[in-house]
């Protein structure tokens, strides 16, 4: 291209020096519209400086297209594998809590079986129990006494030797004494049992029961505070799923605009060599 620029101004130099085709010599203003001519008919190197800029614009644009287009597809695949591993972990979760909300259930239920249990049947019948044992204490006390009593009426008519008569006494007196103990012992059982050890027992197994509802509850709570989370979890997804559908259809755009300059650059190159050549 410069070697026919070259030869285009050493022809237009001879002109200059020896005149125009009419043998007469050119002006300054015709010589200036000959160089403008020849320099249109002729890219000079300015154009091709121009279109080699052009071009590596281009392969730049196309490199870091595809590089976006790596990207994207990576980042596609990566949401995918994400979506499938919390789907999974939902479907784990969900299970695992249906199982806590079967097992808080059952607790609560075993809880306020036992709750009436007691009060219906146990603590009635460790009080009747209580009773007759005392009864029975009292009653084996009341033997006692009226044996001794006979025996004292029955000795102190009797023919026997006062000592015979003393040791059959000091026998009974003895078993009287450990009968009245065992009575007093019996009484205070009787009602430390009504009084303290029921009513703790019983609230023992109130708080208990408490304590099974609460958990019930939480876990209903703890239910529906993680259905939020994975609500929010999977729209986080489908929103991150929607940008990455905005950047594929912009990657398309992208190509379809790189691939319209390319035919631009096309034809203006073809052009241009059309126009340079003789």
């Amino acid at each position: 291209m410069r070697t026919r620029l070259a030869a285009g101004l050493a022809g237009l130099t001879l002109l200059v020096a020896c005149g125009g085709p009419s043998g007469q010599r050119l002006s300054a203003g015709e010589y200036r519209e000959l160089e403008r001519r020849q320099a249109a008919q002729q890219p000079g190197p300015a154009t091709a400086r121009q279109a080699e800029e052009q071009r590596r614009d281009l392969d730049e644009r196309s490199r870091k297209l595809d590089e976006r287009r790596a990207d994207h597809a990576h980042e596609v695949a990566q949401l995918a594998a994400r979506r499938a591993t919390t789907e999974l972990a939902h479907a784990v979760a969900v299970a695992d809590e249906e199982l806590a909300l079967a097992a808080a259930q059952r607790a609560l239920r075993l809880a306020r079986d036992d709750t009436a249990h007691f009060k219906a049947v146990v603590q009635p019948r460790r009080l009747q129990s209580t009773a007759l044992d005392l009864q029975a204490s009292e009653d084996r006390l009341l033997e006692t006494r009226e044996e001794l009593a006979q025996l004292e009426l029955m000795y102190g008519e009797s023919e026997l030797g006062d000592a015979t008569a003393e040791i059959v006494l000091q026998r009974t007196r003895r078993r009287l004494k450990l009968a009245e103990m065992r009575h007093k012992l019996r009484e205070a059982e009787a009602v430390e049992l009504e009084e303290r050890t029921l009513p703790r027992e019983l609230e023992d197994l109130q708080t208990t029961l408490h304590e099974k509802e609460v958990a019930l509850e939480n876990c209903r709570r703890g239910q529906e505070k993680a259905r939020m989370e994975r609500e929010s979890a999977l729209r986080d997804l489908a929103h991150q799923e929607e940008e990455h559908a905005r950047e594929a259809a912009a990657i398309k755009e992208a190509e379809r605009l790189l691939a319209s300059d390319r035919k631009a650059w096309g034809r203006d190159r073809d052009d241009a060599a059309r126009e340079a050549a003789p």
